[in-house]
C-alpha cells in the first residue's frame, strides 16, 4: 500500500484527487493550508 501526503492551498478536493491519480497512490492525506488551527501547532 502507498500512501500520498497533500497541502493544498486552494481547491482541496480537487487537487488532492488529482495528486490521488498523477502519483498513483493508494490513499491521499490531504490538508487544507487554511485551516483555522495549525496542524503544526504554531499561530495562524
Amino acid at each position: 500500500m502507498h500512501i500520498g501526503f497533500a497541502l493544498e492551498s486552494q481547491n482541496l478536493l480537487e487537487n488532492a484527487k488529482k495528486k490521488m491519480s498523477d502519483k498513483g497512490v493508494d490513499l491521499l492525506v490531504a490538508n487544507s493550508t487554511k485551516a483555522e488551527v495549525s496542524p503544526f501547532g504554531g499561530q495562524t
